[in-house]
């Protein structure tokens, strides 16, 4: 990198219902929500198993209703794009 960016502090929120996801940062930085694509059973999720990826080896397949990111001179929006969503468990000393 050539250039640092400035910190700041902002608020996060992120949560789940269903098959729904989102995260929040404050101050309009992100807005972002997906919703799984639902399985052959209703109300599930249609998985992707044995997937090489650096977090969970099961990802749920969904679609973003929302995906807003501004800041730091950058804006992009992946409303109605693929997303993907997984549970896993960060651990350190």
């Amino acid at each position: 990198m050539t250039r640092t960016l400035p910190a700041r502090t902002a608020s996060i929120e992120f949560g789940k219902d269903g098959r729904k996801r989102w995260a929040r940062i404050g101050g309009g930085i992100l807005d972002c929500e997906l919703e799984g694509i639902e399985g052959r059973q209703p109300g599930t999720e249609s998985w992707i198993d044995n997937v090489k990826h650096p977090v969970s080896s099961r990802l749920a397949a969904a679609r973003a209703t929302r995906g807003a990111y501004r800041d730091h001179g950058f804006t992009w929006n992946n409303a109605g794009r693929n997303g993907h969503y997984s549970s896993f468990v960060w651990t350190g000393p």
